[in-house]
């Protein structure tokens, strides 16, 4: 478990130092690296809750004024999580 810990908290990290050039604010660029790391993780973990599981689902909406760089930070992480695995999107022109 502490493993896992570590790992969360390198890849916060990295992905924080990658971003802190960037003009959207930090916390947008946190939640939307804990969104990657949700989606990275799919149905393959879940925490077993007797008869039913309880998946690693989020739903993440970043809230701010128009210009806040609010699509900036998402691009950058969903970027990311495309390029180092094989989680797909859905299309964006619904």
């Amino acid at each position: 478990m502490s493993q896992n810990i570590e790992f969360t908290t390198k890849y916060l990290n990295d992905y924080l130092a990658m971003v802190e050039d960037s003009e959207s604010p930090r916390i947008f660029h946190i939640w939307s690296a804990i969104f990657a790391i949700s989606a990275s993780l799919g149905r393959r973990c879940y925490l077993p809750m007797g008869t039913f599981e309880v998946f690693a689902n989020l739903y993440v909406l970043l809230v701010g004024t128009p210009g806040t760089r609010k699509t900036t930070a998402t691009n950058s992480s969903k970027r990311m999580l495309k390029d180092a695995t094989g989680v797909r999107f859905a299309a964006g022109d619904t």
